[in-house]
């Protein structure tokens, strides 16, 4: 997924999240982006549950964020 600094999609699209789609992990909800970043996946090859960075776990091979984190990132949830 996008690192911390990229915030568009694929195509320039602002990033969003979907409140649908999570994981729990350790008791804390994560949150994929819904399009993959134009910048390196900082996730991949990675087991899960390794920190990709404050607020962000691997899972999947994909970056999943907190809610906190998401906020901070200026990501919105989808409608």
């Amino acid at each position: 997924m996008a690192d911390d600094k990229d915030q568009t999609g694929q195509g320039g699209a602002k990033q969003t999240a979907d409140p649908s789609v999570f994981v729990n992990f350790n008791g804390t909800e994560y949150y994929p982006l819904n399009s993959a970043g134009s910048g390196k996946n900082p996730c991949a090859g990675k087991d899960n549950g390794t920190s990709c960075g404050p607020g962000c776990i691997c899972y999947g091979g994909q970056c999943h964020y907190t809610i906190a984190r998401l906020q901070e990132l200026g990501i919105r949830f989808e409608k």
